[in-house]
């Protein structure tokens, strides 16, 4: 994750992509945005799930409205 991060504030991404930043078979995405922070397998398959995502040529963004508060634990 912090490899593809800084991969993708490496790269000349526009004016479109902030912070986070996921680098991914050589496309820049904004996100992933989290209240919490996956753990273990939960991790993985949320990550699996966005390179699904991030495969399809026709796919460019993925939002809903914000729910509850952040949780750092």
């Amino acid at each position: 994750m912090r490899r593809s991060h800084a991969a993708g504030a490496e790269a000349d991404t526009g004016a479109y992509v902030g912070t986070p930043t996921l680098h991914v078979d050589g496309t820049v995405w904004f996100g992933p945005v989290l209240r919490a922070v996956p753990r273990g397998e939960r991790a993985a398959e949320l990550f699996d799930s966005f390179r699904v995502l991030a495969g399809d040529a026709d796919f460019f963004e993925l939002k809903r409205t914000r729910t509850g508060g952040l949780s750092f634990a």
